[in-house]
């Protein structure tokens, strides 16, 4: 998966999307 995909897996919230 995509780098930016495991980050909102982490952190649950597709904010760390947008942010990022």
């Amino acid at each position: 998966m995509p780098d930016y995909i495991k980050q909102v897996t982490v952190t649950g919230d597709v904010s760390a999307v947008t942010d990022k």
